[in-house]
Formats: structure tokens, C-alpha cells, sequence
């Protein structure tokens, strides 16, 4: 599937930083390399991004909470994701 984000430029002496606040150090997400495709077009760019780590990952799809849902929904608005993704975050809310 697809998703919406903000891509940030990030030095390479914040990596530990970015792998650390993202869980990768404590082994709770994954670092990999993933090719992402602007919205407003252009080449698509390499990025890093992360996801759950095999062994922590629940063994069926489940609800993001609440509060992470907010955080999701606000930070899509202030940074002009689409309102086809906002939409699609709101929709988790009410289950």
C-alpha cells in the first residue's frame, strides 16, 4: 500500500538521533532504505523510513490509539497531506 508523509532532510550526524526517537536501537522498528515518490511530482528519492521490527509486529491488524490517531491528524493538516489521507485517518478514529 501507500501512504502520505512529510520526507525531512536530515544530516548525516542525525541518523543515530532519527534511529534512536524511532525505536530503532531498542530494536522495537527496523531502518531500511525505501524509494519515495513526491506528491508534487518529480524523481522519486531514497529515504530512510522504519517499521515495526518482525518480532514486535501484533499478529493481526489493530486500531492505532487515540492519541496517536490526533497527533496523525493534526500533523497531516498543519503540513497539507491531502484531504483524501486525512479522511482516511479520521476514519480509524470512529473505527
Amino acid at each position: 500500500g501507500s501512504v502520505e508523509g512529510l520526507l525531512l532532510r536530515l544530516p548525516g550526524s542525525a541518523q543515530g538521533l532519527a534511529d534512536h526517537k524511532e525505536g530503532a536501537i531498542s530494536g522495537l522498528y527496523v531502518a531500511f532504505e525505501a524509494s519515495v515518490e513526491p506528491s508534487r511530482g518529480g524523481a522519486p528519492v531514497k529515504a530512510r523510513v522504519y517499521r515495526a521490527a518482525p518480532d514486535r509486529r501484533l499478529p493481526a491488524e489493530a486500531r492505532p490509539s487515540p492519541g496517536f490517531l490526533e497527533v496523525l491528524v493534526k500533523g497531516a493538516r498543519a503540513w497539507g497531506l491531502s484531504p483524501g489521507w486525512i479522511s482516511r485517518l479520521e476514519a480509524l478514529k470512529q473505527g
